[in-house]
């Protein structure tokens, strides 16, 4: 009888043990995305006929392109869902000439494989080209 007694104790023991480690789960809150957003990006005249509004191109930063130096960010390959990708020109002149950090600021919100909401304006009948406008990085 004591046998049983003991084993049966043994057994609820791991029986309570086993249930309290599968129960407990462990509820952590996500992060929230931090969105990063640079306006004003192109000059209005980067165009000769440039479209009047901005039209977004919303999907991640498969590739970059620098200039001759290696360190002028020119532009970006963005990939949205779909797979259909877009190459956005990044006005450098310009953006150069909005402060001493934008560029820099600019390449880094624009990195490899970061989700990114892009306010393009487009130009030129045969090849559409696109220049940025407005990026909004999550």
């Amino acid at each position: 009888m004591k046998k049983i007694c003991y084993a049966l104790c043994l057994s609820l023991v791991l029986l309570a043990n086993a249930t309290a480690q599968t129960t407990k789960k462990t509820t952590s809150k996500p992060k929230p995305a931090r969105v990063v957003t640079m306006s004003d990006l192109a000059s209005r005249d980067v165009c000769v006929d440039p479209v009047k509004q901005a039209v977004p191109i919303d999907g991640v930063i498969m590739k970059r392109n620098f200039d001759e130096n290696e360190m002028t960010l020119i532009g970006v390959v963005v990939r949205e869902k779909d797979d259909q990708r877009y190459f956005v020109n990044i006005d450098s002149e310009y953006v150069a000439g909005r402060g001493r950090w934008v560029p820099s600021e600019l390449s880094s919100i624009l990195s490899k494989g970061r989700r990114v909401k892009i306010w393009v304006y487009g130009c030129g009948a045969a090849g559409m080209m696109f220049w940025a406008r407005t990026v909004k990085a999550y």
